[in-house]
């Protein structure tokens, strides 16, 4: 994982396709917004797709979890939409999934807000 960002949108076109647009990481999340988990990988090229767990987490308590698939390549990017229905101290987690395992990534915490 190289970079983890919160966006409002994503580039479909142009020079920035596929990249991050309405960068909010960091800043407050307004409750029931739509946004992005807009994630950059590298994994050696020809590799086989490498499983990846992206989970949210509100008070400890696991509230959404998706399993995505990562292929090789210099810069990978992918991204989730989620909508944030409830206010607090959010957790993002992301994991590799070796079968056996799971390492972690990275996480960031989101502050959720009326």
């Amino acid at each position: 994982l190289l970079e983890t960002r919160i966006c409002h949108d994503i580039q479909h076109d142009g020079d920035d396709k596929n990249e991050c647009a309405g960068d909010v990481t960091g800043q407050p999340i307004k409750k029931g917004d739509s946004d992005y988990i807009w994630m950059a990988f590298m994994a050696p090229n020809g590799s086989d797709a490498q499983p990846v767990i992206v989970q949210l987490e509100l008070n400890g308590a696991v509230r959404w979890v998706r399993n995505i698939s990562v292929s090789g390549g210099l810069r990978t990017r992918t991204w989730l939409k989620h909508t944030f229905d409830k206010s607090g101290a959010w957790k993002l987690k992301i994991s590799l999934d070796t079968g056996t395992s799971v390492t972690p990534l990275g996480t960031m915490d989101l502050n959720v807000q009326e």
